[in-house]
């Protein structure tokens, strides 16, 4: 599932997909590391072998 928030540290807006066995990820912004939030942002499913973590 892919989720829109933003970097709890430098307030960037980032969209990545929420993998419930490791839900941390790295700011490409800042570099720091944060949890990705539980919120789903639709329906649609997107189907990928890597988890992606992306500058919106």
């Amino acid at each position: 599932m892919i989720v829109e928030f933003e970097c709890p540290h430098c307030k960037i807006d980032l969209r990545a997909e929420n993998n419930i066995a490791d839900p941390s990820g790295i700011c490409p912004a800042c570099n720091k590391t944060f949890t990705v939030p539980q919120k789903k942002l639709n329906k649609t499913k997107i189907k990928t072998n890597q988890p992606f973590i992306q500058q919106i």
